[in-house]
């Protein structure tokens, strides 16, 4: 990159001299950064944000899911919701969108059709590992939002800190001023608006994790809430999102979540053995050996969910005899391991299929 051009002292006419070569070296500097046109769109200057794994909500490895009073994990990967309400059950699911945000994809959470749930409460959370890196940096983060209630709403966006590593069990909310750091935007039915929250600075204790809370109140049974490309910008500003390679954001999300069925496959007992793990069964003890490698160290050592492919059970599947055999142990850890099945009825070298979920969430 070209550095800028030293000061210097102008004494002659601007046609000439070291003005002049001084003035063509700012020029060449800027031509550097900046479009044909000179417009902000064509800007090429670096934005420094940091990644927020599947803001723009395009991973939803888990399908639709339910939400009640209860915080529990939404249909996108590192997204939670719950409502305020003591009775009804709402659904999560990841909606294509051109309306709302700029990944194509949004979060959109339906209120429970008969509850007395007002509120709509959303949560995305970061890892400690990459909240640390935030310390001491003035901090932006927006995100966009919609919803289709009849009257207006006021979105409300709050930043806080888990108050152990990685445990957002309790939390501490991060200081602001209001009307000076936040922006609550007044949302019209079918409106799209963008609610911000700046941390100057921001404090030390977000080493533990970040949780970003996005509130909506007065929303109606019935009613949907939809957000989508929350972004962390390193700076005083909103500098828009960010797309990435749908990839990184995958990768990312398998630190917390992993599965054996296809992207488009909510996990579920007897459905199918496409992906499926396969191990054949010893000629000792008739068990089938299950080598697990995930694609990216996980967060933590994740809690194992194992579904029958070919039965509503969540045994292993010997589809030679169509017997099912429960699995006996693992020795999984964040990488991997190893998981095998009781000892099976069939024959030797039967193929014994098994499907997987992992998890090491936030939620």
């Amino acid at each position: 990159m070209t550095a800028l051009p030293d000061d210097v002292d102008f004494t002659g006419d601007v046609t000439e001299g070291q003005f002049k070569a001084a003035f063509e070296d700012m020029l060449a500097f800027l031509r550097g950064h900046l479009g044909e046109s000179g417009q902000q769109n064509d800007v090429r200057l670096p934005v420094a944000q940091l990644h927020a794994p599947n803001g723009g909500c395009r991973i939803a490895q888990r399908g639709d899911t339910s939400f009640t009073g209860t915080l529990a994990a939404a249909a996108c990967d590192m997204w939670g919701v719950e409502h305020n309400g003591t009775s009804g059950t709402g659904t999560a699911s990841r909606v294509a969108t051109t309306s709302v945000g700029s990944s194509g994809y949004a979060l959109q959470a339906l209120m429970p059709s008969s509850t007395d749930a007002t509120t709509l409460t959303i949560r995305y959370r970061l890892e400690a590992r990459d909240a640390a890196q935030l310390v001491g940096k003035t901090v932006t983060v927006a995100v966009d939002m919609m919803h289709n209630d009849s009257t207006a709403k006021t979105g409300f966006l709050t930043l806080r800190a888990a108050d152990a590593v990685d445990d957002f069990s309790s939390t501490s909310t991060i200081p602001y001023l209001d009307g000076i750091d936040n922006v609550k935007p007044t949302l019209q039915s079918m409106t799209p608006g963008t609610a911000s929250m700046r941390a100057n600075p921001m404090p030390s204790f977000v080493a533990n994790g970040l949780e970003v809370e996005i509130t909506l109140s007065g929303l109606g049974a019935g009613k949907w809430l939809q957000v989508s490309s929350l972004r962390i910008c390193l700076g005083h500003h909103d500098t828009g999102f960010q797309l990435r390679p749908v990839a990184d954001d995958l990768l990312a999300c398998q630190r917390h979540f992993y599965k054996t069925f296809d992207q488009d496959t909510a996990p579920a007992q007897n459905a199918g053995t496409t992906g499926a793990l396969v191990a054949v069964a010893s000629t000792v003890q008739h068990r089938a050996y299950y080598d697990v490698r995930f694609p990216v160290p996980m967060r933590a050592t994740p809690s194992l969910t194992t579904y029958n492919p070919s039965a509503v059970n969540s045994s292993a599947r010997n589809i030679a005899n169509s017997s099912d055999t429960p699995i006996a142990g693992n020795n999984i850890g964040e990488s991997g391991g190893r998981m095998y099945t009781d000892s099976d009825t069939g024959d030797d070298g039967d193929p014994i299929f098994v499907h997987l979920t992992a998890e090491a969430g936030l939620f």
